[in-house]
């Protein structure tokens, strides 16, 4: 089931093929819960370990790819929804462009949210993009650039594998800056952020006397609950 115990002079530990095999082999050590692991320094190792936290003494875990893909896919699903909901309410509205500045506008948001979405995309790809951040796009135009870009998100997280998620990307930001980070970094960050300026969306529609949408992620995961 496990490999033997091995001694260090710091840590005791426990490995197995997998995480499951090595929980076992913690419980046939009498150690059953975290704590336990954290005051005796034990590690607990499964076959596919690559992170390591902490200092002093280490916490070693194992992440499910299928786990990891399909929240992924959830949050991508959750994002393609949300936008259109936010763009039929405008369209339906009527809204078009404001001279108020962009954090007040509802439509140049919702272009922004769709111009970012293909920004990070383009960032992945390694291809120029061809919006700008702060894109002039209508309402319809910008839900049409979000659909697409959800569509190519999803495919990326469906068909890349663990390695296609931990891939590292280097890019550079709008300030000049240089950074890298993981595809499942930015596919992450990517749907919070819309998810950050639909509220602001949110905000103005319901100062102006309008009733937004309700695009919280647990409404979407219960949408099919809802009559």
């Amino acid at each position: 089931m496990h490999d033997a115990l091995r001694q260090d002079a710091d840590v005791r530990i426990l490995v197995g093929r997998d995480l499951r095999a090595a929980s076992h082999a913690a419980r046939e050590q009498g150690e059953d819960r975290a704590r336990n692991f954290l005051e005796r320094r034990i590690i607990v190792a499964g076959g596919d370990v690559h992170r390591q936290t902490m200092r002093g003494f280490f916490c070693l875990c194992q992440t499910e790819p299928t786990a990891m893909t399909d929240s992924l896919l959830d949050m991508i699903a959750h994002m393609r929804w949300a936008d259109t909901l936010v763009a039929d309410t405008l369209i339906a509205g009527k809204a078009r462009r404001s001279r108020q500045p962009p954090s007040e506008d509802p439509v140049a948001l919702l272009a922004h949210i769709a111009a970012a979405e293909h920004l990070w995309y383009a960032r992945i790809a390694g291809v120029t993009p061809i919006h700008a951040v702060w894109p002039d796009l209508s309402p319809s135009e910008a839900r049409d650039v979000a659909t697409a870009h959800a569509d190519q998100f999803t495919q990326l997280v469906a068909r890349g594998g663990e390695s296609g998620l931990t891939r590292i990307v280097s890019y550079r930001n709008s300030a000049g800056r240089d950074f890298q980070n993981s595809v499942r970094d930015i596919v992450t960050h990517v749907t919070l952020h819309g998810s950050y300026h639909r509220g602001q969306i949110a905000r103005i529609i319901r100062a102006s006397g309008g009733d937004p949408p309700y695009t919280d992620y647990i409404q979407f995961m219960r949408r099919d609950q809802i009559t």
